[in-house]
C-alpha cells in the first residue's frame, strides 16, 4: 500500500512540475513573440551595442545587458 502511494505522489509531483515547466516556457514564447512583432522596426543590432544618450533617453542598451 505505502509503495503505491509513494509511487502516485512521485508522479502527481513530476506532473505538477512538468506543468508549472510548460506555463514558463509558454510565457516566454509570448513575451519574446511580442518583442519581435512589435519591437522588430526598433531593435537592431546598433541598438543593442551601443550606450545610452541624451540623459539616458536616446541610445542603446548594451550596458544594462551587460549588468
Amino acid at each position: 500500500m505505502t509503495n503505491r502511494l509513494n509511487s502516485f505522489t512521485e508522479k502527481l509531483g513530476f506532473g505538477l512540475l512538468t506543468m508549472c515547466f510548460i506555463v514558463v516556457i509558454v510565457i516566454i514564447c509570448v513575451i519574446f513573440t511580442d518583442i519581435i512583432i512589435n519591437g522588430h522596426s526598433v531593435i537592431n543590432l546598433g541598438f543593442l551595442i551601443s550606450s545610452p544618450t541624451d540623459g539616458m533617453t536616446k541610445g542603446g542598451v548594451m550596458p544594462a545587458i551587460v549588468g
